[in-house]
């Protein structure tokens, strides 16, 4: 998943998700689950980089509809 700052507030919501990947989610590397990028998403773009994330597989599984869900969670 790759996060952009669309404005300064993104900007410094990012910076938040960031040290909180590091401070609490921890484990082997940084991480952060979907309640704490919800809290902290205004101002950020968030892409699916990966052909294996959630959001690709349903829509090659031809499930745009849970597609269009696991977008919006």
């Amino acid at each position: 998943m790759i996060l952009l700052a669309e404005n300064n507030t993104g900007y410094h919501n990012l910076m938040k998700l960031v040290s909180l990947g590091h401070l609490e989610g921890f484990y082997y590397k940084p991480r952060i689950d979907k309640d704490i990028l919800r809290k902290y998403s205004e101002g950020l773009i968030c892409l699916s980089a990966c052909v294996a994330g959630e959001v690709p597989v349903k829509i090659l599984q031809r499930d745009i509809d849970g597609a269009e869900r696991a977008a919006q969670e």
